[in-house]
């Protein structure tokens, strides 16, 4: 097993192959220069996870803030598909493997399924069923009946409650992934195991529609949601193969992305004039196909619109100052923010149009992503609110 830490660099000693499948994977966020020694200086930024690489070894990446729990914790709190998930963002010394947020994923699906079925055991649907029996059972089926020489066995056909639905079956195929890998197995643990034993003769073919999170379960399944999301996401982890036929597991989470969505979802918490728009494409043209930036988040108030910029970064840059500006340009606007993790090096807290002529204003917020993960709610209530204080001037008042 190889394990670095992001934005930390390390010489790994990788197989040419492995960093060929890693560099498309992971693209502009990391970087992989051959030594000397024949190892690889890697350096990888905004992403965490486990990949199984092509020479069998297993790459893990684990984040640099907080640990496995805390940011699986953190994506439950601010991504839509784990909506239905409730973790508290810590666990026992230890108990975060050493494979991070894709052993807490994997031990939160064993565990709170498990907790699910403790209630009322696998869900069981009516199915219709064929077989000969020495005694009847159900209906006679009288045209084989009548075919036959001896009435004995007769040829029954009945109804009967099965495991065999289509949540289940998601399930089984879920458990199944989960435990190929040996180190995910082993973070699955003792309920990893039951269920499996509970699972293990149901078909792994789900249909499709119990793959989309868009579409609620029926109301006699409704308190399976968060066991079928997370059951969705492991599966979804094996979905990148090596170029041939095997299946690789890949547990990729973006933390760039899971940053922006945290500042949709602060942004959420408040009442503005208008809807909040998200991933916002300013009005702009292109000679380049393909060219287009977005706002991460634009909102009014006041009769005003602030533009908000998410920056998932150590420290704060000119050039994302002149984004945001470039941005509030393009709209007319007068206010703008950028919010950055906390411990970032910002340097200020906000910025503003020279003296004489206070057109615009930029502020700088910062977001705690570990209290995110242990109490989101409230942290994302702090950011929306501190955003929207800052509308309560006009940049004439911020800056008399």
């Amino acid at each position: 097993m190889k394990e670095v830490r992001e934005g930390v660099a390390v010489d790994l000693d990788l197989a040419p192959g492995d960093v060929a499948y890693l560099r498309p994977l992971l693209g502009l966020a990391s970087s992989f220069e051959r030594q000397g020694s024949g190892a690889f200086r890697t350096l990888i930024r905004r992403v965490a996870g486990l990949w199984a690489l092509p020479s069998g070894e297993t790459l893990v990446v684990q984040p640099e803030k907080g640990n496995g729990a805390e940011v699986f914790a953190w994506m439950c709190a601010v991504d839509p598909r784990f909506r239905p998930v409730k973790w508290r963002g810590t666990a026992p010394e230890g108990a975060d493997g050493q494979h991070g947020v894709a052993s807490i994923a994997v031990r939160a699906f064993a565990q709170i399924l498990e907790e699910d079925l403790s209630r009322a055991g696998p869900r069981r649907d009516y199915q219709r069923r064929e077989d000969d029996a020495s005694v009847l059972r159900g209906t006679i089926r009288w045209a084989e009946l009548a075919r036959r020489t001896s009435p004995v066995p007769v040829p029954c056909r009945y109804w009967e409650r099965n495991i065999d639905t289509p949540l289940n079956r998601l399930f089984a195929a879920a458990v199944h992934a989960a435990s190929a890998h040996d180190s995910l197995r082993e973070a699955g643990g003792m309920p990893l195991d039951r269920l499996h034993g509970i699972f293990g003769h149901v078909p792994r073919l789900p249909p499709a529609w119990i793959l989309d999170r868009t579409r609620p379960l029926p109301r006699l399944e409704a308190d399976f949601e968060a066991a079928r999301s997370l059951a969705i996401t492991i599966l979804q982890a094996f979905g990148i193969s090596h170029g041939g036929a095997q299946r690789a597991l890949a547990f990729h989470v973006d933390l760039a992305r899971l940053f922006e969505m945290t500042v949709e979802a602060a942004a959420r918490t408040q009442a503005w004039d208008g809807k909040v728009a998200i991933q916002y494409q300013p009005p702009y043209e292109a000679d380049v196909a393909g060219e287009e930036s977005r706002i991460d988040v634009l909102v009014r108030a006041r009769g005003e619109a602030l533009v908000i910029d998410a920056k998932y970064s150590k420290a704060f840059s000119k050039s994302h100052l002149y984004q945001v500006l470039a941005y509030m340009k393009m709209l007319g606007a007068r206010r703008g923010a950028l919010v950055y993790p906390k411990g970032a090096e910002l340097r200020g807290e906000r910025f503003w149009s020279a003296p004489g002529a206070p057109e615009w204003e930029v502020r700088l917020h910062e977001v705690d992503l570990v209290a995110v993960a242990s109490n989101g709610r409230r942290e994302l209530e702090r950011l929306g609110e501190a955003l929207k204080a800052g509308m309560g001037r006009t940049p004439e008042e911020a800056t008399a």
